[in-house]
């Protein structure tokens, strides 16, 4: 089985959240990273859906906290 690549947006694209999931075996990639800052949101879907990746938005409306 396949691994679900994620692509974190602006919104999500915390560098802490990134390391996280990365420090557990979670392949990510944000927009920075991506050189993609500043994209329209449909641009970014787009982007993300072509590199086979997971648009992952807001994560801190589903219980993710920004640090202190």
């Amino acid at each position: 089985m396949s691994q679900i690549r994620f692509y974190l947006d602006e919104d999500a694209g915390k560098k802490s959240l990134a390391n996280g999931l990365r420090n557990a075996g979670i392949d990510v990639m944000t927009t920075a990273e991506a050189d993609r800052l500043g994209s329209s949101d449909d641009s970014q879907l787009i982007w993300a859906t072509e590199q086979r990746r997971v648009n992952t938005v807001r994560l801190r409306c589903i219980g993710f906290k920004d640090p202190p």
